[in-house]
């Protein structure tokens, strides 16, 4: 008998193996190429993002310069960008893709972005470049109350589309993925929250700004002018007064007043002021109407002027604001020079002194005084209303105003309150350390003159914290600036009544940070108790009266101690408006 083959297992056959391994190579050449051809996806996708996103600023720059047809035009493009990396994340292989361990998360997380991108593109940026800031602005003394509802409008879409993209990018899977795209997402997140914010405080905005502007019904605001010449706690003396009406838009000037125009100290106070406020400022405060401004309460202020105008006026009293003149300095570069009936010229340059100083020089009379106070008043505010205005500069300038706390508003309305709770604007020391640690230093001039004019101040701190404790170290300077040899030619209204020639007589007024103390209170290096010590508005505070010749220096000296708030804000300085800006130099946190 021949042999008989013995047949091999059926995994040994080659015969099986080269098919088999042929498809392992074509399917693994398959898995390559997809990748390939994915990852090329994923390339297109990155190129068109990076030529989006420069854009955005290219059009918010058409947007703010009043360039429509410019921003359209780059919305396009925009559009085209976004719209196409969008697409590129679509397809049978980058599904696929996207089922397969790691390379998935990594691919959801590209299409993710671009379709946030696209969505942000056409709902957000598209709708808001359609507007422009000068439809904003005041025409013929009117502002269009329409145009701001319909502003409204498209703010809260664009408001509910940012908040659908953060959700998504807040769902995402971020395990397993590669660092270029956690870095792009890195980048994109911070800007989402920051859009998130400026629309939700636009929408606050526009939600209650028609009815502010007298959309349903008039409105009638009482705007303080504040002497920065004669100091107090938010800017000076409120020597002038204006009642402006606002009906569906349009601003008229009703009235007009002085502190002159006021039966001022009775025996009783105008209104109800609270024991704390009436022990650190004395009952001054409600009984001269020029002293409602020593508190650097804005709120307080605000009460005591509308029950001030009550006496004057049967008129209701919808709201509060404060200008200052260094304030009206700033805002006349958006509306150029303004031709006053005295026939001077009022610039950005010239406001300051001739408002604050040569006036006392050229008229002697109080009465006079008054009037060229009042028709500089009137023109300034024809030439903000009539719409003849840069509106970017004048954006420009308020945000200058209302870091340097010279713009101070208060509602009879709580939902208009709460737009500005927490902001300069409010004129409210914060309530607590967690979005602003603020320290106060107030001026209030006790020299009965107006001779602040030449007081410079800056405030200086040097911070030392530990884990239990936190001590700063707080300087305050006032600088009298009048030349010495000046000081008997200045006119008596300047010098006041009961002070020496040129000497400036001030109440210095500190409030610690919420939770610390005011101790060791120095003047010129010495030790000194100060006139008043206790609590107000929920902080540690100390009064402290000094007086500065020409050509000298005080410098108060005082320590903050308490208990170290690891949440806490870095510290700052809230303080008086001078006539001149304040320096703060604030040395933070160090071992």
């Amino acid at each position: 008998m021949g042999s008989r083959a013995v047949s091999k297992p059926l995994y040994k056959r080659a015969v099986l193996w080269v098919p088999i391994i042929c498809v392992l190579v074509l399917a693994l050449v398959a898995v390559v190429v997809c990748g390939f051809l994915v990852a090329k996806q994923a390339l297109a996708v990155r190129d068109s993002l990076n030529k989006a996103l420069p854009l955005v600023s290219t059009i918010q720059e058409h947007v703010t310069s009043g360039d429509i047809e410019a921003a359209k035009s780059s919305v396009s493009d925009l559009e085209k960008y976004t719209e196409q990396a969008r697409s590129d994340t679509g397809g049978f292989l980058w599904d696929i893709g996207e089922g397969v361990p790691v390379l998935g998360n990594n691919l959801v997380a590209v299409r993710t972005t671009a379709e946030v991108a696209d969505s942000l593109a056409t709902k957000v940026v598209k709708p808001l470049s359609q507007f422009s800031l000068d439809d904003l602005k005041p025409v013929d003394g009117k502002i269009n109350v329409d145009q701001i509802s319909a502003l409204g409008e498209t703010v809260t879409n664009a408001l509910e589309a940012t908040t659908t993209s953060q959700k998504r990018f807040d769902s995402l899977n971020r395990d397993g993925l590669v660092d270029q795209i956690t870095s792009a997402m890195d980048k994109i997140e911070p800007k989402l929250t920051e859009v998130s914010d400026l629309l939700g405080a636009a929408k606050q905005a526009t939600d209650v700004l028609p009815a502010a502007l007298g959309a349903d019904g008039p409105r009638n605001y009482l705007m303080l002018f504040q002497n920065n010449a004669e100091a107090r706690g938010t800017g000076g003396n409120p020597a002038s007064i204006l009642l402006v009406n606002v009906t569906d838009g349009a601003i008229t000037i009703a009235d007009q007043a002085s502190s002159r125009d006021f039966t001022n100290g009775g025996p009783e106070l105008i209104t109800d002021i609270d024991e704390q406020t009436l022990k650190l400022y004395g009952d001054k405060i409600g009984r001269y109407m020029m002293d409602m401004t020593l508190t650097p309460d804005f709120t307080t202020t605000a009460d005591i002027a509308t029950a001030w105008w009550g006496t004057y006026s049967d008129m209701k009293i919808d709201g509060v604001m404060s200008l200052d003149p260094v304030a009206l300095s700033y805002l006349l570069k958006a509306t150029g020079p303004i031709e006053l009936e005295t026939g001077d010229t009022l610039t950005s340059e010239n406001a300051v002194s001739l408002l604050l100083n040569e006036t006392y020089f050229r008229y002697e009379d109080p009465d006079m005084q008054d009037l060229f106070f009042a028709a500089a008043a009137g023109s300034i505010f024809d030439a903000l209303t009539q719409g003849d205005l840069d509106i970017k500069e004048l954006i420009t300038q308020l945000t200058v105003v209302i870091d340097q706390g010279r713009l101070l508003y208060s509602s009879s309305d709580d939902a208009e309150n709460a737009l500005f709770a927490g902001t300069r604007v409010a004129g409210a020391l914060p309530e607590s350390n967690a979005d602003d640690n603020v320290a106060g230093v107030y001026i209030n001039d006790t020299t009965g003159s107006k001779m602040d004019f030449y007081m410079n101040m800056t405030i200086g701190a040097e911070q030392t914290c530990t884990a239990d404790a936190a001590s700063t170290a707080a300087t305050v300077t006032l600088s009298n600036i009048l030349d010495p040899a000046k000081a008997d030619s200045l006119p008596d209204y300047i010098q006041g009544p009961y002070y020496k020639h040129g000497r400036i007589a001030t109440d210095v007024v500190l409030y610690a940070p919420v939770g610390q103390t005011i101790e060791n209170v120095t003047v010129n290096g010495k030790t000194v108790t100060p006139n008043y010590s206790g609590e107000h508005l929920g902080r540690s505070v100390a009064k402290i009266s000094v007086t500065t010749d020409p050509g000298t220096q005080t410098v108060i000296g005082y320590t903050l101690t308490g208990g170290a708030d690891a949440d806490a804000a870095p510290l700052d300085f809230w303080h008086t408006p001078m006539v001149r800006e304040t320096p703060v130099d604030v040395a933070r946190c160090k071992a």
